[in-house]
């Protein structure tokens, strides 16, 4: 961020980037001195110059110290910096790990809906069919029941016929449909469904 930009804030409160922003340049003129200074005492020891030296050696503390201090402030903002940011990946992290809890939670919900309604239209269906399987019994039941009555009313015919003459005498035997009865004795499935009981 600019300088500019910081100053433009005015006293309104500084955040940390600005801050650190301020306190990087805040090191610019202390670490300048303390080169400078730095050298001209350095000139002077090699050159015997001890007494200049001497007198040099309180203000190069001084601008050392000046300095540390400057660059322990942007230390120290840097590593404030860093733990704000582990703090805020840390808060997203949580933030996101609710967000998948509660939609686990809502689809585990929905699992558990979705299997109450498959195991009542387990047995819905399964009560259906026993239903039609009992339909179908008793389909074939009165189909035979049926074919007893044709039976029946054939031999009634024979038996009117042979009171009016058109007959001399009764057949030996009189045949009844047998389409059911057939299907009894032949089709597999006929006979499984005629065993099938609840």
């Amino acid at each position: 961020m600019a300088l500019a930009a910081v100053q433009a804030r005015g006293k309104a409160p500084l955040s940390l980037a600005e801050e650190l922003v301020l306190a990087e340049r805040a090191v610019t003129g202390p670490r300048t001195q303390v080169i400078d200074l730095q050298a001209r005492y350095d000139s002077a020891v090699s050159g015997s110059r001890h007494q200049e030296a001497a007198d040099m050696q309180p203000e190069l503390t001084a601008a050392r110290e000046k300095l540390l201090i400057a660059e322990a402030k942007v230390t120290a903002l840097r590593h404030a910096q860093d733990v704000l940011s582990r703090e805020d990946a840390e808060r997203a992290a949580e933030a996101e790990q609710a967000q998948r809890r509660e939609q686990a939670q809502i689809a585990v919900a929905e699992a558990i809906d979705a299997e109450r309604q498959a195991t009542a239209g387990i047995a819905a269906k399964l009560d259906l069919m026993w239903t039609c399987v009992a339909a179908a019994r008793g389909a074939f039941t009165e189909a035979q029941e049926l074919e007893l009555e044709a039976g029946r009313a054939r031999r009634r015919a024979m038996q009117a016929r042979m009171s009016c003459g058109d007959i001399e005498s009764m057949p030996a035997h009189i045949s009844a449909p047998n389409t059911a009865s057939v299907l009894a004795e032949r089709d597999p499935l006929i006979r499984e469904l005629l065993r099938w009981t609840r």
